[in-house]
């Protein structure tokens, strides 16, 4: 790693490159979210019936292990900047899935103490972000190339939904058995993308400049911080996950109050999943047909709205039918926001524009949950309350709408020029 990237092709890819870099991206994005979300209910039953934590204690450390993907901006940087073995993407993936599978298999072999817990998973979400900035860059990448960021998008959250189908009923079934099958499963969800990565995706080597210049990354972060655009889209994702949340009260609240099973609770992140894919396969269709303008408020709306229906969260019918209708309304309000943020990000730093959006989004969500577990544990707040106080917080991202560039705004998907 001694070079700096120069700017690679931006010809539109062929029909058949399209669908080869399309699915790798989806590879990438299953596996390396497969592996990080059924070890989610696992690891937080283990610290609150194991090691007896509490609700702001696991919302603790949920914050920390994810320190990573806080900064993931660095990580953005390197991967425009500066080539691993000559390319921007493909061997910081492999970097990251190879190093992640090794650090689950450390874990087999150590204590699962509350410290060995943090470290472990503080260092393998560490690497896991190295992986999702490169991807990230990728989906920036080839969406400006084909004028398909939205479409792109879309797959990326229709994958994400799909995890939900997969993770939440297997991770209920994991969180029963013996912690060493949950890491055996996530370690081999990391190595199998490793020949996946290396044998498709065909990245052309980035021409280098003869030696590294701090120059050019001081440029790339002034370019950034002009993009007005971005940062409208990343203050918007910061009011929609800044309300004191209810994840982890929640969990406190299936458990101690409606006295769900761990299987069952599981099945509920299926039911999330399956509807959130719904939402991302419709706003595939809508993203061509109608621009942000119409798109951005309608999701926040319909986020807003629906997170009410959680007042009536009181008996397994309920939260059956809450947990999809949530899951639907959730998808539909986040995915207008990542469209924005791809295409306001300038041209040559896409994936420091992207980790930035995603750096917003995990660094609120997580100060959210602790926030909203504080005042769960501390004031004694009801889980009913933190929905009003989520739901009204939401729908103060409409107010942001009117300021956002009408050159922006009244863009749809599949038109190329995106570098605003």
């Amino acid at each position: 790693m001694s070079t700096i990237a120069a700017t690679p092709t931006s010809l539109p890819q062929s029909a058949a490159e399209q669908k080869q870099t399309s699915a790798v991206l989806a590879s990438g994005w299953l596996l390396t979210w497969l592996a990080m979300n059924i070890s989610i209910l696992p690891i937080n039953l283990y610290l609150k019936n194991k090691l007896h934590l509490g609700a702001e204690a696991v919302a603790f450390f949920i914050l920390v292990i994810g320190f990573a993907s806080y900064i993931k901006p660095i990580a953005g940087l390197f991967s425009d900047n500066l080539t691993l073995f000559g390319t921007r993407r493909k061997h910081y993936l492999l970097f990251g899935t190879l190093v992640g599978g090794l650090c689950w298999v450390l874990l087999a072999f150590l204590p699962k103490t509350y410290t060995v817990l943090l470290v472990m998973q503080t260092t393998t979400i560490a690497v896991f972000v190295v992986a999702s900035t490169a991807l990230g860059g990728l989906l920036v990448d080839t969406g400006k190339r084909n004028g398909s960021i939205g479409r792109l998008t879309s797959q990326r959250l229709a994958i994400s939904n799909l995890v939900g189908l997969i993770a939440g009923p297997l991770g209920g079934y994991l969180a029963t058995k013996a912690f060493g099958l949950t890491i055996g499963i996530c370690a081999g969800c990391f190595f199998l993308l490793v020949p996946v990565v290396a044998l498709f995706l065909h990245e052309p080597p980035a021409v280098a400049q003869a030696a590294p210049s701090w120059k050019a990354v001081g440029q790339q972060l002034k370019a950034t911080f002009a993009s007005r655009s971005l940062w409208w889209g990343l203050l918007m994702c910061c009011l929609l996950t800044i309300a004191p949340g209810f994840g982890t009260p929640l969990l406190f609240y299936q458990q101690d109050t409606l006295k769900l099973g761990e299987q069952f609770i599981g099945n509920l992140g299926m039911i999330s999943g399956s509807c959130g894919l719904l939402a991302a396969l419709l706003y595939s269709k809508l993203c061509p047909r109608l621009p942000l303008r119409r798109l951005l408020p309608l999701g926040i709306i319909c986020s807003s709205v629906g997170t009410l229906f959680y007042l009536g969260y009181n008996s397994v019918l309920t939260a059956l039918l809450i947990e999809g209708l949530a899951g639907f309304v959730g998808t539909l309000a986040v995915l207008p926001l990542w469209d924005l943020c791809g295409r306001a990000t300038p041209h040559k730093n896409e994936a420091l524009g992207y980790s930035l959006m995603m750096s917003v989004l995990n660094l609120t969500g997580a100060l959210s949950n602790l926030m909203g577990s504080w005042l769960y544990e501390h004031l004694h707040w009801n889980f009913k309350n933190l929905v009003w106080l989520n739901a009204g917080t939401t729908a103060l991202v409409l107010l942001i709408i009117p300021l956002l560039p009408a050159a922006l705004m009244d863009r749809r998907d599949g038109d190329v020029a995106d570098n605003l």
